[in-house]
């Protein structure tokens, strides 16, 4: 998938479907993103230019209501540091499951689903179907919790495997060095496709534990933003969900 054509068609989309917003003042809206490579959900190059899916529904909502995008890149924790200083107007992606004894005390308002997604484990197909009891090795990104296989960590005295990034880790289950990887299974089949050219070369196994969740957007101090951006996701459910499309995103809420 080129990137280029991806944004050539969400400017095109942007214009043709949601028009011109008003020619009044613009707003301006700073938006804290984490530097976590995950495209085609998002990521950034150079730690700069932000890209992806998440930018592409960020700014088609930004014009429709007459705002001006900035978005920050961050690491994750100086993310939070600054999403509760109230440096970042918003925060995205987010959660209220998310360091969730931060959130304590602090009013928070939050987006519906911008995307539903689901971590799960992607193993060889031939593999498919083993089950949990034969499941010993598993691969992990550095900074990533598998939530929901901590219970059986512990209880199975499951193996884990950290690697620094996507394509190590995914290498590590191709080449048998784990039994498989926990991922987001959309990134998985990007990464398998785009990157290895290896379509298919590992599978999503749902019969292994996984979870399905949601990113959301979320602000301390800009409630009708989030009001405008619910708006937003109703009524422009087709322009949503051709943009999914094009960025090979599965609808798991169906």
């Amino acid at each position: 998938m080129r990137h280029s054509s991806i944004y050539i068609f969400c400017a095109c989309l942007a214009v043709s479907t949601l028009g011109f917003a008003q020619l009044s003042e613009r707003k301006t809206l700073i938006v804290g993103v984490d530097n976590t490579q995950y495209f085609p959900i998002y990521s950034s190059e150079l730690r700069s230019t932000y890209l992806g899916y998440s930018r592409e529904i960020i700014k088609i909502f930004a014009e429709k209501y007459n705002y001006d995008i900035t978005f920050r890149i961050l690491p994750i924790e100086r993310l939070y540091m600054e999403f509760w200083s109230g440096d970042v107007d918003l925060k995205y992606p987010d959660s209220p499951y998310w360091k969730s004894g931060l959130r304590e005390g602090k009013v928070i308002h939050y987006t519906k689903s911008i995307l539903d997604y689901v971590d799960g484990i992607v193993v060889k197909p031939e593999n498919f179907g083993a089950g949990i009891n034969n499941f010993q090795r598993l691969g992990l990104v550095r900074g990533f919790t598998p939530f929901a296989l901590l219970g059986d960590i512990k209880a199975r005295n499951i193996t884990l495997t950290k690697n620094n990034t996507l394509t190590g880790m995914l290498r590590q289950v191709l080449s048998g060095r784990v039994d498989g990887a926990y991922i987001n299974i959309d990134i998985a089949r990007y990464q398998l496709r785009e990157i290895f050219n290896e379509p298919g070369s590992l599978v999503f196994d749902p019969d292994l534990p996984f979870i399905k969740d949601s990113y959301l957007m979320s602000t301390l101090n800009h409630p009708d933003v989030i009001k405008e951006f619910n708006r937003f996701l109703v009524e422009e459910k087709l322009i949503i969900s051709e943009l999914k499309k094009q960025f090979g995103l599965k609808e798991w809420s169906n």
